[in-house]
């Protein structure tokens, strides 16, 4: 264990951006790892556990007129348990504007009878994939595989996807993320 650690040190201490070396610092490359991969072992616990869309998805709530809004407290939540900047989960609250939208006519009594095909033609089908796996297929983690000096307050960690299929591991893509310098914390800021 404490091989894997200083191997880890070593590997993301330095890394190459164009010609010149920027150096990582060695705390905020074990801080950044934390925070990213306990990201991805809490919602991929959701995910197995079967809870996703309960306790991290938005959900689905009647409003005081018998209509229908999402309800983002525990999407919410679950970024900033993790250290998503405010700025970044807002953009990502504005991608459910268009279902948000079109909720607003649906009486919360007929939700349940809509089928996937309605969901998608009202833009609300985000309980049918992973967005945060960048998929449809479910993830069981995530490994980062490097990190990038953008500048003094600007990281991009790359990530790797894992899936487990029986008794065989493999990798299942990957995604970046964009961390910024806030106070003494690295704040996600973009995901690809």
């Amino acid at each position: 264990m404490t091989n894997n650690i200083i191997l880890f040190l070593i590997l993301f201490s330095v890394t190459v951006t164009g010609k010149a070396q920027q150096r990582i610092n060695p705390k905020d490359s074990v801080d950044i790892k934390n925070q990213i991969e306990g990201f991805y072992t809490w919602y991929a616990g959701l995910i197995r556990d079967k809870e996703l869309n309960i306790k991290f998805n938005p959900n689905f709530v009647k409003l005081k007129n018998g209509m229908t809004t999402l309800d983002f407290k525990n999407y919410r939540e679950g970024l900033k348990k993790y250290g998503f900047a405010n700025d970044f989960i807002e953009r990502k609250l504005n991608d459910y504007k268009p279902c948000v939208d079109n909720l607003k006519s649906i009486p919360f009594g007929t939700l349940a009878g809509l089928e996937l095909d309605d969901l998608e033609s009202i833009k609300c089908a985000f309980s049918n994939t992973y967005e945060w796996g960048a998929g449809m297929d479910p993830i069981d983690g995530a490994e980062l595989v490097g990190l990038n000096k953008l500048s003094d307050g600007k990281i991009e960690a790359t990530i790797k996807f894992r899936s487990v299929d029986g008794d065989k591991e493999y990798m299942a893509g990957t995604s970046t993320f964009t961390l910024i310098k806030h106070k003494a914390h690295w704040l996600i800021n973009d995901f690809k």
